[in-house]
Order: C-alpha cells, then structure tokens, then sequence
C-alpha cells in the first residue's frame, strides 16, 4: 500500500462522501490493479438524496465500481410526524434538557433569588438549544426516497460486476443484543449529521425515537437483482419490517442460486421458504426469531425445506419453535460441522427431548457453542442448562475453539451477531 500513490492510499475506505469521488488520475493500469481490491469493497444507501446520488456516482466510476462487493441498505428513516413538544418530551431522560423545576432552588439565605435568576437563564438558553437543535432535526426530515433508493439498487446490480453480498438493515433499536453495525452508523454521520442518533455514540440511546421503517416489501428490494440478472453470495436481512403478502407466489429467480451465507431475524415466513428451497449451494444460516407484532417464526421454513446438501454452520437465537429441530440437526448430520445454539434470557421450552434425540448422532461436528438451553421447565432463578458434554457422546473429532477466519462475503461487524467465533 505504501507504494501507491497517495491520492489511491486517501480513498482505501469504505466510507468516503461524495467529494472524494472526483476522477482518479492514476499513473498506469498498473496501479489500477494493484489497487483495485482495496477501493470501497462495500457501499451503503441510505433514505437521502445524496445517498442515492453517491451510489450512482460509484457504480458509473469507471474503476471505483470494479472494487464494490457489497451493498448495505438501510431501510430506515427520519420520524415525519413528531412535533417540537413531542421531540422534546422523548429527550425527558437528558442531563442537557431544560426542565422547569430546575429553575427552582433548595437552598435559603440572600443568594436564594441570584440562584433562581441563573436557573431561568440556564433554562432559556437550553431551550434556545433545544429549538436549534431541532430546527436542525426538521432539516433532516426527507420524505420517503422509495423509488430512487430502488432505482440506485438497480444500477448498482447492473455496472458493479463483483457486487454479490446484499445487507438489507433498519437503524431500530429493539433488541439488546441486535444492533446496526458500526460501519453503518459511522457512514450515517456524513448524511443525517444534524440529527443526535446519527452520532455512533448514541445509536443506543433515547434518540432511537428519531427513526422509523420504511416498510418495504421485500420482493421489491430483491426485483432490481433480479432484472439485473444476478446471483447472490450472501444475504443478510436484517429488518424485521420487512414485509410479504401472504398469496405472494414467488418468481423463477437465479438470485439465490448461488447462495452460500444467510442471516435472518423474523423474515417473513413464506419468502424465507422460498429462499431456503432456493439456494442449493447454502453453507451456513444464521437466525434470529423474535416475536414481534406480525409473530414470524423463521425456523419452520427452514425445517421444512428440503435437504441441504452444503450446510456446514448453523446458528440459531431465541428460537420459539423447536419441536422439529431434533429431526432437521439429524437429516443434515452429514454435513453439520458447527452447530450455535443461544436460547437468549428467557428460555420458553424444555430442550430435553431435542438434546436426547440427538446425543451422540452428529458426528461430524467440529464446533459446539451451546448458552441457556434449560433442562426441564423454566422456572426463574432454578434453571439448569444443558452444556457441549450432553450432546457429544463416544464424539470420534476433538472439538475446535478459538477465532474462524471470516469467508468471502461476510462482515465482522455483522457476524458477531450469529457466529461470535468468527471474531
């Protein structure tokens, strides 16, 4: 890298702006290639304008877009309805939020009326703040860019030829232990700087209220690669918003004919069937299942597919069905290598009878990770749990441990949600 020249050197990053995008005066071909696989191997798309205008100036570079391997997409948005009162009161919880009693002071004596003096003044000019702020907040404010997001996937799939890793995530907090990727967050900054949850430091915080789903309909994210002609490698979709009519009938699709990685929380149910049953080449999945209002248990499609023949790791969180698991783990026993199983903190079954039906029958597995699978009823503070010993018996592989080197079209910043080995 240190050979390059430095104008190549400033734009290895994957989160450049739109200025930085002005045309390369490169020395050779030579350097081209030299520094092809590290110009922006990802690019993100957010609901802003200059967002979409980015992606559109990438995938018409002449050599920035031959470096792209991975579009992220963020389907959320600025909250379109919150009033100045509203926008205040949701920042109750601020140290910085003027209140009135503040302007009131416990103490006596003859400083009593300086101290509520320099309590009003602080008051009015943090209100004063306040309001800037959110003069700035309304700035940000964009209607919905469903279209032309849309029309920026579509290109993207058309002139980037390695783009084959699709990341489909919303800037919604509702989960402890699912959040956006500091890569997202950190690109965010440079569109909605102006808003207190764009700010990394905050994307756990009270300003989660800032953001809502776009509600996309997930065949239409998936239709511009479809007309693109493309096939992915990797998918993860990571919005539980998304969503599916129930009569969808899905197309003859080459997508995910090539599908090798898939990360899911709470997809809905028919069209992660039809992804399962799709994708013959699928080598690991990961899941999420969350109840949430729409209540899409992703596991039932998975077990109900067909067989797959390639699956080597499996990875599942807070599942809520498992009565089928036992007869999934032993009809993919041939080819199961790693096997993840975190019920999460509020273990709602007993895992007695899958952990009996498939002790000592899977013995290919290299890698067990096993957290909160409750022997017995739950019941708070009595649970015992089931460890790698219960399920491993007369096992013939000594069991691996340590960091798994990431494959070809993952992302550290996401794997740590469903494969934390890997980091």
């Amino acid at each position: 890298m240190d050979t390059l020249p430095l104008e190549l050197q400033q734009r290895v990053c994957s989160y450049l702006t739109i200025k930085d995008l002005k045309s390369l005066r490169l020395a050779s071909k030579v350097w081209t290639a030299a520094a092809c696989r590290y110009l922006l191997p990802r690019i993100f798309l957010f609901n802003h304008p200059d967002s979409c205008q980015e992606v559109q100036d990438i995938a018409n570079h002449p050599y920035l877009k031959h470096s792209v391997t991975t579009l992220v997409m963020d389907t959320s948005c600025i909250h379109p309805k919150l009033k100045f009162d509203q926008w205040a009161r949701n920042l109750a919880n601020s140290s910085s939020t003027p209140r009135s009693e503040d302007v009131e002071t416990v103490n006596s004596g003859s400083d009593a009326r300086a101290e509520r003096i320099s309590h009003r003044e602080r008051l009015r000019s943090d209100t004063l703040k306040l309001r800037e702020q959110w003069i700035s907040y309304c700035a940000d404010q964009q209607t919905s860019l469903k279209r032309l997001m849309l029309s920026s996937i579509a290109l993207a799939f058309s002139e980037c030829p390695r783009l084959k890793n699709l990341i489909v995530e919303c800037h919604l907090k509702r989960d402890y232990e699912v959040s956006s990727s500091a890569g997202m967050l950190e690109k965010r900054r440079q569109f909605h700087h102006r808003v207190p949850s764009s700010n990394a430091e905050n994307s756990n915080s009270k300003y989660q209220w800032s953001w809502e789903s776009m509600h996309f309909d997930i065949w239409d994210v998936f239709k511009p690669v479809h007309d693109a002609g493309r096939s992915l490698n990797s998918l993860l979709l990571l919005d539980a918003d998304l969503a599916c009519s129930l009569d969808w009938t899905p197309p003859d699709t080459p997508i995910f004919q090539t599908l090798k990685h898939l990360r899911q929380i709470n997809s809905p149910t028919n069209f992660l069937t039809h992804i399962v049953a799709s994708a013959p080449e699928l080598e690991s999945f990961g899941t999420f299942d969350r109840w949430n209002r729409r209540s899409y248990p992703s596991m039932p499609s998975l077990m109900s597919g067909p067989l797959l023949p390639n699956l080597r790791a499996l990875s599942l969180n807070r599942m809520t069905k498992g009565e089928d698991l036992a007869q999934f783990l032993l009809r993919q026993s041939h080819t199961l290598q790693h096997l993840r199983i975190d019920q999460g903190y509020r273990g709602p079954f007993d895992w007695s009878r899958v952990v009996a039906d498939v002790r000592g029958k899977l013995p290919n597995l290299r890698r067990v990770e096993f957290k909160n699978l409750a022997k017995g009823p739950f019941r708070w503070g009595m649970a015992n749990y089931f460890t790698t010993v219960d399920i491993l018996q007369d096992h013939k592989h000594k069991l691996e441990s340590g960091p798994i080197e990431l494959e070809n079209g993952l992302w550290e910043d996401y794997e740590q949600m469903f494969f934390p080995a890997k980091i």
